[in-house]
């Protein structure tokens, strides 16, 4: 007798179709897609195609679908996209990757979406801070714009003045 495979909602079997494109990628063609390095280029490039078919499939745009690398991923973002209230502290202290940045709107669009209450603390002004959200890799900075667009939009700007207690 066959046995029943009833656990879903770890894992699923992978199609054979899905395995032979995807083999190079495990054995010869692999990358980190956020590095600056040809394979992570090339990694990139595949990943940025498959999110194309895919958007093209599902009639969306390659934007609005974020690949996450398991359900505990998925799973805190959907909670920094629903939590009560959301501080981001320090936003643009780091440069982030295309990554990084997308899934920031990601998060800053489905608050706003849903009127949910956002903190931002930063030590730069709108444009400084576009320029510092921008991924180095690509120095496009469409997404950043949109993201300290929609920040603007959501959020009321304090000045604080004195002494930074960071530069104590």
């Amino acid at each position: 007798m066959k046995p029943v495979y009833l656990d879903y909602a770890a894992t699923t079997p992978v199609d054979a179709r899905v395995v032979q494109k995807m083999l190079p990628y495990f054995c010869e063609q692999f990358g980190n897609p956020s590095s600056l390095y040809a394979a992570g280029r090339a990694a990139r490039q595949a990943v940025s195609q498959a999110r194309r078919q895919l958007a093209a499939l599902l009639d969306a745009e390659p934007d609005e679908l974020f690949f996450t690398s398991g359900g505990s991923e998925s799973d805190v973002l959907k909670i920094y996209k629903t939590v009560p209230l959301l501080v981001i502290d320090d936003i643009g202290k780091e440069p982030p990757t295309e990554w990084a940045i997308s899934t920031v709107y990601n998060i800053i669009n489905g608050r706003y979406e849903a009127y949910l209450p956002t903190i931002v603390t930063t030590n730069y002004d709108t444009e400084a801070l576009i320029d510092r959200m921008t991924p180095r890799e690509s120095r496009d900075s469409m997404t950043a714009r949109a993201t300290i667009d929609r920040l603007m939009e959501m959020c009321r700007g304090i000045t604080l003045t004195g002494q930074s207690w960071r530069s104590r």
